[in-house]
């Protein structure tokens, strides 16, 4: 059979008008997907009142339409064997069963919502043996020439059925080039998806990737009975299914933006070491909520870990990310991931006389928390400024988390000045000694903490249990175990709080845990920590 032998890590020269070029490395993997037999794709009238017969029928022509081309494009690279890239199609009735000679299901669907797992302006998907064709949005993103959108988004599914991944190169600048300007794409399977339909087609890459993967057998090549008659003089193999990840891990499943600071959020993974090898970078390719795609191409250590970040700021779009990592032109479906983006959008109190000061406060705590100390002080002074309104506990609290927010701030000074306000009042307050010690010895050092020498060790069960909590793994209650083991061993301390705190633990803490599950930081530095965070009031058990 002749057919180009694709290698692993492609590079090219791209030329930009005639002033330069240079060298853009593109991917283009291969994801774990087997036919294992000649296809039956079934195309299944839908039931929905939102689509009107006709345009019905005419779905339905496309998705054959798109099996036919296929078959086409398959056949025409085959010189011998043309049976052997069969493909078949089926119409099912909006009355009739799937049968069970339906290999892949086609369905049309208005909108991707009944699936947690699809970002919200999806035009397809392929999941379970079934590709999900989204109409409404294709009528949203392609307008007049949403059918022919109908068609490619289901000749572009149908190669995720053959085993095919996302073709995509490491510059972001060039991919939307590529996706904008008026020629087709170098593959169907190109991301992101062109702006004009018409232009995405089935191109010679394609049609070589997918021999590649079924070898000299064609789509018999994966059937556990292959017929007998089949006998081929030095077959060129398939390629079986790679695992090129042991995991991958993002630090958040939520991003909430906010006004004042960026949130970064890390991405990371494992590659499996029977894979690995030396010089070959992980492609990590992010989809949008718009559906336009980012790249981030890392090096690996020598061990295959990998970790890159990604930056949010209140700009950033909201909504729903999706994360597919490639190695070595493999991807291991499994390992893909998905996360939100929220805005959050916490209003400063108004200067009213009408105020709702329990609400006021709890804004400010949820400032505070977030690290948006200038924010925080304000709804602060506002609580102070309405003490003939609140009990004595919510005025201390204010004005102790204004001096903690002035130390963040590094207005040491200042911070003093609140202690000691607290401690004139109730020199039992909690933590306050602390904090005033803490506040002077910072004055005195010009900002600088003092550190021991000694070192303690932790039990590698805590670890462990902290693994489990930072991937989602855990609920709160498992870290509070942990905590509480700390205090019975001595190695961080007890504090009380006012009734009114409830057991808490802040979303940021995943950063600090990730970190020493790690090794980034010691146990001792990690102690520390969370000592001073439960003298804070930020962590409460």
């Amino acid at each position: 059979m002749n057919f180009y032998i694709l290698l692993l890590s492609l590079v090219i020269v791209v030329s930009i008008g005639s002033s330069y070029a240079y060298a853009l490395d593109y991917t283009y993997p291969t994801i774990n997907q087997r036919l294992t037999e000649i296809p039956t794709y079934c195309a299944v009238e839908s039931i929905s009142d939102k689509i009107e017969p006709s345009e019905m029928n005419e779905m339905i022509s496309k998705s054959e339409l798109a099996v036919n081309m296929w078959k086409a494009k398959l056949q025409e690279s085959e010189t011998t064997n043309k049976e052997f890239w069969d493909m078949k199609f089926k119409k099912i009735g909006k009355n009739e069963s799937v049968s069970d000679d339906c290999t892949i299901t086609i369905l049309f669907r208005d909108d991707p919502e009944f699936s947690g797992s699809l970002l919200s302006k999806t035009l397809g998907a392929f999941m379970r043996n079934s590709i999900y064709i989204y109409y409404e949005n294709q009528q949203s993103i392609y307008g007049d020439k949403w059918m022919d959108g109908i068609l490619k988004t289901t000749i572009h599914e149908m190669g995720h059925t053959f085993g095919l991944g996302h073709y995509t190169t490491d510059d972001n600048d060039y991919n939307r080039k590529i996706a904008t300007r008026d020629e087709s794409p170098p593959s169907i399977m190109f991301a992101p998806a062109h702006v004009n339909p018409d232009l995405r087609k089935i191109t010679e890459i394609d049609v070589q990737l997918v021999r590649s993967i079924y070898g000299s057998y064609g789509f018999h090549a994966f059937s556990e009975q292959r017929p007998s008659e089949i006998i081929i003089e030095n077959p060129i193999s398939p390629l079986d299914p790679t695992y090129p990840f042991e995991s991958t891990e993002i630090s958040k499943n939520t991003v909430k933006l906010f006004r004042h600071q960026d949130t970064m959020m890390t991405i990371s993974g494992q590659i499996n070491n029977t894979v690995y090898m030396s010089g070959h970078p992980v492609f990590i390719l992010i989809t949008n909520p718009d559906l336009s795609v980012e790249v981030l191409k890392v090096k690996p250590t020598r061990s295959g870990f990998f970790e890159t970040y990604m930056n949010f700021n209140y700009k950033s779009l909201p909504g729903k990310y999706s994360i597919e990592f490639a190695y070595i032109d493999k991807i291991d479906q499994s390992k893909n991931l998905i996360f939100d983006v929220e805005q959050t959008d916490i209003p400063l109190a108004p200067k009213s006389e009408n105020l709702n000061i329990l609400q006021v406060n709890n804004d400010a705590e949820r400032f505070f928390e977030m690290g948006l100390y200038g924010d925080a002080i304000k709804n602060y002074k506002v609580v102070m400024n309405n003490a003939d309104k609140i009990q004595e506990p919510l005025y201390l609290n204010a004005l102790n988390k204004i001096g903690l927010a002035l130390i963040q701030l590094k207005n040491y000074e200042k911070s003093l000045s609140y202690f000691e306000q607290v401690y004139e009042i109730n020199p039992n307050y909690p933590n306050i000694g602390q904090n005033l010690k803490t506040s002077k010895s910072l004055i005195e050092n010009n900002g600088q903490t003092i550190t021991t020498d000694s070192t303690v060790s932790l039990p590698g069960w805590i670890k462990s249990n902290a693994g489990w909590w930072i991937n989602g793994q855990a609920t709160d209650q498992l870290l509070f175990d942990a905590f509480e083991y700390m205090q019975n061993k001595g190695l961080i301390g007890t504090y009380e709080f006012s009734n009114f705190s409830q057991p808490h633990v802040p979303y940021w803490l995943v950063d600090i845990v990730t970190w020493w599950v790690d090794e980034k930081i010691s146990d001792e530095e990690f102690l520390k920590t969370v000592d001073y965070l439960l003298k804070q009031g930020i962590i409460i058990i």
